[in-house]
């Protein structure tokens, strides 16, 4: 994994977005003046990056006029990597995430959960300081560059 800093326009989700929520996420990023953890994404073999968690976030930096996102890359192709659904009655076979990421036929919001093998066990991407830890990247650098 390595965190990096990625153009906005270079993103592609493979779920959509829950208007509200996105708004929330935005309303919070601009109160705090920070993005407090980082989007996770995967490098496509077409120059672009699918968005594997953190869509609303990155719907939210795009409406407060940011160009740029932190992000943790990672190797989605990693066995260490899987995807279930948030309701727990289905795995998700990553290539189908990456087709829908390329192809555009988008899931709908909060379809797929990203886990991570840390020691025996599987966790969240999400809020999991091994893929998102806090880093508090200020508001003006995700606008103007890092």
């Amino acid at each position: 994994m390595m965190y990096i800093f990625v153009e906005l326009d270079r993103l592609v989700p493979h779920e959509m977005h829950d208007e509200n929520h996105a708004r929330e996420i935005a309303d919070d990023i601009r109160k705090r003046g920070v993005l407090l953890r980082p989007i996770v994404i995967h490098k496509l073999e077409n120059g672009k990056y699918m968005v594997v968690d953190g869509h609303h976030r990155t719907t939210a930096l795009k409406r407060l006029g940011c160009k740029y996102a932190a992000a943790t890359l990672i190797d989605y192709t990693s066995g260490d990597i899987r995807v279930m659904s948030w309701k727990g009655d289905k795995a998700w076979e990553k290539k189908e995430i990456v087709a829908r990421a390329v192809t555009g036929k988008l899931l709908p919001p909060k379809t797929t959960k990203h886990e991570i093998k840390i020691r025996d066990g599987y966790l969240p991407f999400y809020n999991n300081d091994a893929v998102e830890p806090v880093i508090a990247v200020e508001l003006t650098r995700l606008k103007d560059g890092y």
